[in-house]
């Protein structure tokens, strides 16, 4: 009797799959399932009886399906040898991953988003200035040295790199002059040049951050930043200017910033600040292009600003202006919301200039004004329209420009009760709080004050002479003591 031929599809499609990437070691398995359908006959099948075949006999079937069985058992048995030595080739791996893992740093194992938001917060108030030498306290340059992962991620976020400077020209230009090994001297002054340049160009075109140039009053020192200044200064720091959201600088520096800066660029400017004296030939023409302004402070005397985009302004804080050209200039800023004046009048100037009929400003919801002549108030009360007025403080103080004189000495000055009322009543502003300051209030004014406003206003006056200079006297105090000595005497 011939031999059963059994097909065994499975070991005719046998593969190899190999176990590590970085090595030849493999296993084998079928892709087909085994034995194949086809030659698989249940012994109940008696259709090919009718052929005759030595095949169709019972006794044929049965020694068929015996063969199968044992291949199939077969098969079995070197799958689960298979399946072993993979579940043992597994747990190997495992264990190999646990031992590399606990090498590293649990910092490490972060996602790198998470990273991102953790590098952004630090870096967010990131400062340089001539003593932040040695750099290495600077975060964004401190990730970049940690590791090739950190360091890959301070490199690509440009937003770690947005900063802010402080650059003093007189102390820079005193630290150059000083010899090498000094504890600041020239190799710092290029250390921070260098540091400034990187920060720069990491920093790509995102806005930045503050930049604060000055350079002391005192002439020498004056005279030796300004002499020195393409040694001190980066090239790029003008280049760049127009980046920069919140810039203060001193009146000098105002004119090198005009002479480097190219006025094609368009300033991202929100915030501008100027320190120092008025000079003939100040101006602001620098800023008259910024799209971006809404915040302007200037604490220079004497000094109107002109070619500024007013009508955009949000926020104004000066020094001591004179009146009316001051309330001229406040006609075109009807966006202002913050206002803080220091107003000064010049009696010789009345007569070539008009005062302006109406100050309408209907979005001012703080204002803070000083004068050195308490009759102003009468004026600018008659001509102010604040709507949504909620903070008002009105206070007096000399004048540095003018012999000065104490409110003492305006002895026909009363309070201006009538135009108070008026403007009240006519600006219908709901007043949260009002101060009065060093104006000498007599205490029946300051009655009917409380009177005259809304119960929830707070109003404190302050005066030097009365009381101390941080001693603050609420009328609703004094209501509450008026009415106890009145039910007393009563």
């Amino acid at each position: 009797m011939s031999s059963l031929p059994i097909t065994l599809s499975a070991m005719d499609t046998e593969v190899r799959v190999s176990l590590c990437p970085s090595c030849d070691r493999s296993i084998s398995c079928t892709t087909t399932v085994f034995p194949a359908a086809e030659d698989f006959q249940p012994p109940q099948d008696h259709s090919s009886e009718a052929h005759g075949t030595d095949d169709a006999s019972p006794l044929s079937r049965a020694r068929r399906a015996k063969h199968q069985a044992c291949a199939i058992k077969s098969e079995i048995a070197r799958l689960k040898s298979l399946t072993k030595e993979l579940k043992a080739h597994h747990r190997s791996l495992v264990e190999l991953s646990k031992q590399q893992l606990a090498l590293v740093a649990p910092v490490q194992q972060l996602p790198v988003e998470l990273l991102h938001e953790i590098f952004l917060h630090a870096c967010a108030d990131e400062e340089i200035m001539l003593r932040t030498i040695p750099y290495t306290i600077l975060s964004a340059m401190s990730f970049s040295r940690v590791c090739r992962t950190w360091r890959n991620i301070a490199l690509n976020d440009s937003r770690l790199w947005t900063f802010s400077t402080i650059i003093d020209l007189s102390a820079l230009a005193s630290a150059y002059s000083r010899p090498r090994g000094s504890w600041i001297g020239w190799d710092e002054v290029s250390t921070f040049k260098r540091l400034v340049s990187l920060y720069l160009s990491r920093s790509g075109c995102r806005p930045l951050g503050s930049l604060n140039i000055s350079a002391s009053y005192n002439e020498p020192a004056l005279k030796a930043a300004v002499d020195e200044e393409p040694k001190l200064l980066p090239p790029s720091i003008f280049k760049h200017f127009h980046r920069f959201r919140d810039i203060s600088l001193t009146n000098s520096v105002i004119k090198w910033a005009e002479l480097r800066v190219r006025a094609s660029q368009e300033s991202l400017v929100k915030s501008v600040k100027i320190v120092g004296h008025n000079e003939p030939d100040m101006s602001t023409v620098l800023f008259s292009g910024a799209a971006h302004l809404t915040s302007w402070s200037q604490y220079v005397d004497d000094f109107v600003p002109v070619n500024l985009p007013l009508s955009q302004l949000t926020r104004i804080v000066t020094g001591w202006i004179s009146y009316i050209p001051a309330f001229t200039a406040l006609t075109q800023c009807r966006a202002l919301k913050r206002l803080e004046l220091s107003l000064y009048r010049e009696f010789t100037m009345e007569e070539d200039l008009c005062e302006p009929e109406i100050l309408e400003l209907p979005h001012l919801v703080s204002f803070r004004l000083c004068v050195d002549n308490p009759c102003i108030l009468d004026d600018i009360l008659d001509i102010l329209d604040t709507p949504c007025l909620k903070k008002l403080k009105l206070s007096w103080a000399p004048y540095s420009g003018v012999d000065a004189r104490l409110t003492d000495d305006f002895s026909d000055w009363e309070w201006p009760k009538d135009e108070f009322s008026r403007f009240m009543d006519e600006t219908k502003c709901k007043l949260e709080s009002f101060t009065l300051e060093d104006l000498c209030i007599p205490p029946g004014v300051e009655v009917e004050l409380r009177k005259q406003l809304p119960q929830s206003t707070r109003i404190v006056v302050k005066e030097n002479s009365g009381w101390s200079d941080e001693e603050d006297l609420d009328l609703d105090d004094l209501m509450s003591e008026i009415s106890k000595s009145d039910s007393e005497s009563a």
